[in-house]
């Protein structure tokens, strides 16, 4: 009986051990989804050591501003909200609304005068391509359907989903494509 109480205590001991660093490596470790963008702009740019490195302190002086920002912004959000379970007229909610789209117009102008920062410390071949990639990110191109040509291999969406084609002059639609 002693060895199987000295068994459990091992097996016990080890697999707390194990919760543990589980947990540790899930709390501390890398969020899925979330990538390091810091040095995405650095090296899309081509940044020598000097621009690399005012770039991370202007990355680190926004982050934290933008940080400031979202937690007054949750705030206000969270009370505006909180006017529906409590029946609030929108008409008494009105100041949450103007300090919403008060501190959102302050992050839109942050942001601006971030990367207006990121483009003073580009040399001139890097501010045509700094412009580029600002044109890419703000506004992402999508891309193609799935699978070849679309979700089934064929030009598009299944004919199921799609709305019937335009009635033509002589009142008919045009025949259905063959499916391939």
């Amino acid at each position: 009986m002693k060895i199987n109480s000295k068994i459990w205590l091992w097996v016990i001991s080890i697999l707390l051990i194990a919760n543990l660093i589980l947990a540790g490596v899930q709390f501390f470790g890398d969020k899925p989804g979330k990538v390091n963008k810091r040095p995405f702009l650095g090296e899309q740019l081509n940044f020598d050591k000097n621009q690399t490195a005012e770039l991370k302190l202007l990355i680190d002086q926004h982050e934290l501003k933008m940080k400031s920002i979202g937690d007054s912004l949750r705030i206000y959000k969270d009370l505006f909200f909180k006017g529906l379970r409590d029946q609030k007229d929108v008409e008494e909610q009105t100041e949450f609304v103007q300090n919403i789209g008060r501190l959102e117009t302050e992050r839109d102008k942050l942001t601006y005068i971030h990367f207006e920062a990121i483009r003073n410390i580009c040399n001139e071949s890097q501010k045509s391509d700094f412009d580029n990639l600002l044109r890419d990110i703000m506004h992402p191109k999508k891309g193609p359907p799935k699978g070849k040509n679309g979700p089934e291999g064929n030009s598009g969406p299944p004919m199921g989903d799609r709305p019937p084609p335009p009635m033509g002059e002589d009142g008919n639609r045009p025949p259905t494509p063959p499916m391939e």
